[in-house]
């Protein structure tokens, strides 16, 4: 099965940016972050989890959402 595709403009992974900078918001909300700019860098599940330490299925879940 091929991974979701992800798309953001300027402004979006511009907030996304922001969030994983920021320092009162939760570790969980700023992993999904990551899951999602990463995937829309064009980087694949695999290249995610091995990139961000992260488990697959977590990776999998939140690109598919």
């Amino acid at each position: 099965m091929q991974a979701a595709l992800v798309e953001l403009d300027l402004l979006e992974s511009g907030i996304l940016r922001k969030i994983i900078r920021s320092k009162t918001l939760g570790v969980s909300l700023k992993e999904r972050t990551r899951i999602v700019l990463a995937a829309s860098e064009g980087l694949n599940n695999r290249q995610i989890v091995k990139v961000h330490g992260l488990e697959e299925h977590r990776v999998r879940q939140w690109r598919t959402r």
